[in-house]
């Protein structure tokens, strides 16, 4: 042992103390089988030591091994987990931002209905959308809310159609 351990050959650095340890099981076992020499200790003694320490040794490393990939997956679940959380507070984000351009849109549809449309004689949902410039993309979507608010009127026939249709301010909604 102490040759191996001069050439840096000697095993694990856990396992150090471990000849001192086989040495310490074979003297309790001589010990505990109370033969008439209590000091000796038999070849038997010293195999029954190294099994013992081999086992714990083994035993150890298996812990240790079991607890690392445990950490790991306790670490990879947590780490899914943050990314749960990061990706539905994105979308909770996306929504929100979607919903005040919505509200932007619709202020914008009352804004130029009653800016274009004084006499309230409809103006085509097409036109409408030209009119919100860069919120244009939810100008149906806020005519179609407003109306279904009462703050717009369809005027003329259902073309079927919210950008062929024709949108006038409420007879009751005030002007802005």
């Amino acid at each position: 042992d102490r040759v191996l351990a001069l050439h840096g050959q000697r095993p694990d650095g856990m396992d150090a103390h471990s000849l001192l340890l086989t040495i310490r099981i074979a003297g309790l076992l001589a010990l505990l089988e109370q033969r008439a020499d209590l000091l000796a200790v038999t070849s038997d003694d010293w195999r029954a030591a190294q099994w013992l320490v081999g086992h714990s040794i083994e035993t150890r490393t298996r812990c240790i091994v079991d607890g690392r990939r445990q950490r790991r997956s306790k670490r990879a679940a947590n780490r899914a987990d943050e990314l749960a959380a990061d990706e539905a507070a994105n979308e909770q984000a996306r929504e929100i931002r979607e919903a005040e351009k919505l509200e932007r849109a619709k202020k914008s549809v009352l804004s130029q209905l009653d800016k274009h449309d004084g006499k309230r004689e409809g103006v085509p949902g097409s036109t409408i959308r030209q009119y919100l410039g860069r919120n244009g993309r939810y100008a149906y979507q806020a005519i179609e809310a407003l109306y279904d608010d009462g703050k717009l009127d369809l005027i003329g026939g259902d073309t079927g159609e919210t950008s062929s249709r024709l949108w006038a301010l409420a007879a009751g909604n005030p002007a802005l």
